[in-house]
């Protein structure tokens, strides 16, 4: 069975086709004035994949809906109250518009809880989910772009100690700073150099000047709002173009943050060089991804925002525990024989 992997960007849609853990297709299609769902429905209509495959959907930031905030110490039933309060104050869409779910975490000592909150509309998510079924495709996954990026830099051996990660995704002219709390989207700021330049190019001082603005906004966002945790390593992430190193670490050391910038096609071991094509991989990649995220509502035969399946964790979890319960109970049978053959002598 093949599985197909689809990012959309603001002017591409990259496919990645999969099959037995290796690439067999990829593709980047432009993406003009046409309607989303019809043309991610004419791509498909194009291609040979079997009836049933899976399809692994990433969307730009602006078709998700992040916002995350801090809730007082108070049981699991009212956090949703908490929620709905929070979301009707700042998002400008119904609760029932929308396709949505949540993670948290407690932090015992400042006795604060901190919710990452994860929607998309209703109406769109429908829309594409009809469009895939009628290529007889099964949709598994919807995530966020900066998702997939945050699952390739995350499962280096390098970046798993961190628990509070920050990723500069500077791979275009449109760009975005997203702050993760361990494995939580905390918030995520896009911004455009497009009114600088026609292209990317780091030895231009007005883009130099952009990028370290928009990052010393990011940073005061962050101690402003999520004071009690702190950013350990900040990866930006570039497609090697007039890359300037001594820019970034001077910026390092100006910013007094740790700082390293990856090359894109360094995220994948087949070196893929559009960011598309990377983003589609990445969404196939969530079964082999290490690091467990926080599962979420399970919506039919897939996943929204869940970039692991729940059931592994589960199935961990209960074979542990019987691991342990078998031990004990060969443990005590040892130790009574050894009581009866005492006796017995």
């Amino acid at each position: 069975m093949k599985t197909v992997g689809i990012s959309v960007g603001k002017e591409n849609i990259g496919i990645v086709i999969m099959e037995k853990k290796r690439i067999t297709f990829s593709k980047i299609y432009t993406l003009q004035k046409e309607d989303l769902g019809a043309k991610i429905g004419e791509i498909l209509a194009q291609l040979d994949i079997e009836k049933g495959s899976y399809v692994y959907l990433t969307l730009p930031e602006k078709d998700v809906i992040l916002r995350s905030f801090v809730l007082p110490w108070m049981s699991k039933r009212e956090i949703e109250s908490g929620i709905s309060f929070e979301i009707e104050k700042y998002i400008p869409f119904k609760i029932e518009e929308l396709i949505w779910d949540y993670s948290y975490r407690r932090f015992i000592k400042e006795k604060k809880i901190l919710v990452s909150f994860l929607a998309i509309k209703k109406k769109q998510f429908e829309e594409i989910e009809g469009i895939i079924s009628s290529q007889d495709l099964k949709l598994f996954l919807v995530e966020p772009r900066f998702f997939s990026l945050f699952r390739l830099i995350k499962n280096r051996k390098e970046y798993l100690k961190y628990k509070g990660l920050a990723i500069f995704d500077l791979t275009s002219l449109d760009c975005s700073f997203t702050f993760f709390f361990e494995v939580f989207a905390l918030f995520n700021r896009s911004f455009s150099l497009k009114g600088l330049a026609s292209k990317l190019d780091l030895s231009s001082e007005e883009i130099r000047t952009k990028v370290s603005e928009e990052i010393r906004f990011s940073l005061q966002y962050l101690r402003r709002h999520f004071a009690f945790l702190s950013l350990e390593k900040l990866a930006i992430v570039i497609k090697g173009i007039s890359f300037n190193k001594e820019f970034f670490s001077s910026l390092g050391e100006d910013l007094e943050i740790d700082m390293d910038v990856i090359f894109l096609k360094e995220l994948t071991a087949v070196q893929l060089e559009e960011v598309e094509k990377v983003e589609a991989y990445a969404a196939t990649q969530v079964d082999s991804f290490r690091v467990n995220f926080i599962p979420v509502r399970k919506e039919k035969e897939g996943f929204l925002f869940t970039p692991i399946k729940a059931e592994k964790a589960l199935f961990k979890f209960f074979l542990i525990q019987a691991l342990v319960g078998i031990f004990f109970l060969v443990s005590m049978t040892i130790f009574h024989q050894m009581k009866v053959d005492k006796l017995t002598t």
